[in-house]
């Protein structure tokens, strides 16, 4: 503590402090990030898999890796959500360790 006596005071205040950026490991923004990734990606794939996008790429030809043009459009949006889910779990591990 400091001669005036607040210097025990200020550093009990900041470590209650949830507003305290001082103390947030990152961890904790990456989790908002990933959550906030999440969301739009899910949104955005209801929304590319049903019509009216979904007709965008509503062809038999030409085929994308032995797949109708459609089916392939919507396996990479779940090979996609996939991995947004991965990595939003990995974030939520590290910010539970934390």
């Amino acid at each position: 503590p400091r001669p005036d006596g607040t210097g025990a005071i200020e550093s009990k205040a900041n470590a209650t402090n949830p507003h305290d950026t001082s103390r947030r490991h990152g961890s904790t923004m990456t989790l908002r990030h990933w959550q906030r990734i999440a969301w739009v990606y899910h949104i955005a794939f209801a929304g590319a898999v049903t019509w009216p996008l979904q007709t965008l790429v509503n062809t038999p030809d030409p085929f994308v890796l032995g797949l109708p043009r459609q089916m392939a459009w919507a396996a990479f949006w779940v090979i996609g959500s996939l991995v947004v889910l991965w990595r939003l779990d990995a974030a939520r591990a590290r910010a539970a360790d934390a």
